[in-house]
């Protein structure tokens, strides 16, 4: 069987590969069966050696762009999963 991830992010700015890094990140831990606070606390560390190497761009897709109201208290990026759980 093939196992999909989707991952939702929202941000008001993005940095160079910073989606890749996530999303290997998110992975990496997954697949490690980490406790399910794990990510946020790599993404709260704000510690880069934390996080992933940044995945490959082939099987990554943008699928758009919103211009909804952000809430800029939470940080540079939000991962739904990040913000619902806090």
């Amino acid at each position: 069987g093939v196992t999909v991830l989707a991952v939702e992010l929202k941000a008001d700015r993005f940095l160079r590969r910073m989606v890749r890094i996530l999303v290997a990140t998110a992975v990496r831990e997954a697949v490690r069966q980490s406790s399910h606070d794990s990510l946020r606390r790599i993404v709260l560390s704000r510690d880069r050696n934390e996080a992933a190497v940044a995945a490959p761009s082939e099987g990554l897709c943008f699928v758009g762009a919103g211009y909804e109201p952000y809430d800029l208290s939470l940080g540079g990026a939000a991962i739904r999963q990040l913000v619902t759980e806090s």
